[in-house]
């Protein structure tokens, strides 16, 4: 029986790594993260290195990374260390990467053989048992996610677009609040586009009621919520791996937590609001985020 994909998506600083660790913490889902390869991958090249690199004693996960980075590119380096969140070691890896070069491609030339290679390597380590297996994938890379295999579900972690645009402008991922409120509805559009394939839950419901909104979560994926979701910061999930920090390590250590829930009243300024709202206020009302300005609701 093929095990089908489930792919987490959302924009930056919505959630989506928060949201993969609690699957994770599932014992019938097995999770990769970030692990879309970069394209132009030559793949035997890179199981030719790894190989040679394990063979000189060289440590992985991070140690094989960092050589990798500077025998081939960055992009491959960082790829390689991200494998070992799905659960890859350098033999494991190797043995993957070699099949898929036989059977699939030998070089991730678009987005199909990425998508394709990021789920063999997850597949490949994921625990006998597992009912649902797969990483985070963005909303324009969905579509070819779940024509892997019959059966693939996405879940979109969605959040207040003020917040959102208070945490990527702070962060510099954006430029300012009218460029995220843009993306924050753009996405939205992509995900109308694939219809029943997508679950969508709102950030602040996770954080704020986590048992019920997993218990929804879990019945939509027909697996019985379990326990160690609530307390995913202590259970054994892949980005949490001993000596490889995560980007949002400190965060995801905490566990729940709604401090940064209506964060925009004290970052964003009345302007910056509302053109977040003038864009977005439509979708925000459907979505049940309560707007500063009501007449936001019959604007785009």
């Amino acid at each position: 029986m093929t095990v089908p994909g489930l792919y987490v998506s959302g924009l930056s600083r919505s959630g989506t790594t928060l949201l993969a660790a609690v699957l994770d913490a599932h014992p019938r889902v097995h999770m990769g993260y970030e692990l879309i390869p970069p394209a132009g991958l030559e793949v035997s090249g890179l199981a030719a290195q790894v190989e040679t690199l394990t063979g000189e004693g060289v440590q992985w996960p991070r140690a094989i990374g960092n050589r990798i980075r500077d025998l081939m590119t960055p992009e491959v380096g960082q790829f390689v260390k991200r494998t070992a969140r799905a659960g890859a070691v350098a033999d494991s890896l190797v043995a993957v990467l070699r099949r898929f070069a036989d059977e699939v491609a030998e070089v991730t030339a678009g987005m199909d053989e990425r998508l394709a290679l990021a789920r063999a390597i997850v597949l490949a380590h994921a625990p006998p048992g597992t009912a649902w297996t797969g990483f985070k994938a963005g909303a324009p890379q969905l579509r070819a996610a779940l024509g892997l295999a019959a059966g693939s579900q996405a879940v979109t972690i969605i959040r207040d677009p003020r917040d959102l645009a208070a945490s990527q402008v702070e962060s510099g991922m954006s430029p300012d609040a009218a460029t995220v409120a843009m993306r924050w509805e753009a996405e939205l559009r992509q995900l109308d586009a694939l219809e029943e394939a997508t679950l969508r839950i709102r950030y602040e419901d996770l954080v704020a009621a986590p048992a019920a909104t997993i218990d929804r979560l879990c019945a939509a994926l027909g697996i019985g919520a379990d326990g160690a979701m609530l307390r995913f910061q202590e259970a054994d999930i892949g980005v949490l791996v001993p000596g490889q920090a995560h980007a949002n390590d400190v965060a995801l250590r905490r566990g729940f937590f709604s401090d940064s829930v209506g964060r925009w009243r004290g970052q964003l300024s009345h302007a910056a609001a509302a053109q977040v709202e003038a864009r977005c206020g439509k979708r925000m009302d459907e979505l049940g985020y309560e707007l500063s300005t009501p007449a936001a609701t019959g604007r785009r």
